[in-house]
């Protein structure tokens, strides 16, 4: 009878440790990230759109607001303008290669989701030109005089050279002609809190990207968190305007992305690489919380089994016991 009391005491002493164990870490990683607050996007004025209480008064006779500009307004246009005047002249191969295979290819700076064009360059013009025109599966249709320039582009000895000076020229125009990329604005793009402008899913619906802690989105393609160390801003509105990949071809095809949108989500991707760089070291000697809680949990599931294993064997023996009793008794 003693035993049977201390084997009793023993039982609640273990299931009263596993519910205070359970209360102390409810759940595990996954309970951790359910429970984490998930950011939320802040509405963002459409292009154009004045706050409330923002309007100028109109001048008396104009009809509109006054046209008087501030001096930091002029400098900025006149920088534009300079920008313009001094952007390299254009190149349409160029042009056309950061248009259409920048997203997928480098040239001797290594393979993106497709090989490094750099061995290529060496090709015979007939051989390079037939590798260019299997591109159309992904890039569209081309000519024969865009096929032949890309090849001329591609054997030239200066194309480094002349994609960087193409490059300095688009964001030149892109400085004069569109608004300043906004962070904020790629932000509320990419996940579905701004409406794209001819209606195309947001980019949340499959891929992933976000500052440290705060990474969010789809898993059907790739992360994007990174994406701008590896493939440059221009080449992430390269892929943005003319996406070379099967589904986001199928998806944008007749829903393109606009010029303006794509800059504001390489934008927004640029700022979480770079906090994704910034925050790495902080994260690895921050205490891993989401473990601990995790054996927390365990421990509690370990506690309860062990209590329930004690507690049926206790009540077998008693079983038995009563039965051997009960036989001797006859």
């Amino acid at each position: 009878m003693r035993a049977h009391t201390s084997r009793t005491s023993l039982l609640l002493l273990l299931l009263a440790a596993a519910l205070l164990v359970a209360v102390a870490f409810p759940g595990g990683p996954r309970a951790a990230a359910a429970q984490a607050p998930e950011a939320t996007v802040a509405p963002v004025p459409e292009p154009g759109e004045a706050a409330a209480g923002d309007q100028e008064p109109a001048v008396e006779g104009t009809g509109g607001p006054p046209v008087a500009e501030s001096a930091e307004g002029a400098e900025e246009g006149g920088a534009a303008e300079e920008a313009v005047a001094e952007a390299p002249e254009e190149d349409l191969a160029a042009d056309s290669y950061l248009s259409r295979c920048a997203g997928c290819h480098t040239i001797g700076e290594g393979e993106l989701s497709g090989p490094d064009l750099a061995p290529s360059t060496g090709w015979p013009a007939a051989d390079l030109a037939k590798a260019v025109e299997r591109m159309e599966k992904n890039v569209g249709p081309m000519t024969g005089e865009q096929v032949a320039s890309l090849v001329e582009l591609l054997k030239s000895e200066d194309v480094k050279a002349r994609l960087s000076a193409a490059r300095e020229r688009q964001v030149a125009e892109m400085a004069a002609t569109l608004e300043p990329p906004s962070p904020a604005v790629g932000e509320a793009l990419f996940h579905g809190g701004r409406a794209f402008a001819h209606g195309g899913v947001a980019c949340s619906a499959c891929h992933r990207a976000g500052p440290p802690g705060r990474v969010r989105g789809g898993t059907l393609a790739v992360d994007l968190t990174e994406a701008a160390t590896r493939l440059g801003e221009q080449a992430l509105v390269s892929a943005a305007e003319n996406p070379g990949f099967p589904l986001m071809r199928a998806s944008y095809a007749s829903r393109p992305v606009t010029r303006q949108e794509a800059i504001h989500l390489a934008a927004y991707l640029a700022e979480v690489d770079e906090e994704a760089g910034d925050g790495s070291a902080a994260t690895a000697a921050a205490p891993n919380t989401t473990a601990w809680i995790g054996w927390g949990g365990t421990g509690a599931a370990a506690l309860f089994l062990a209590a329930m294993v004690l507690l049926y064997r206790g009540r077998n023996r008693g079983v038995r016991a009563r039965l051997v009793r009960r036989a001797h008794q006859r």
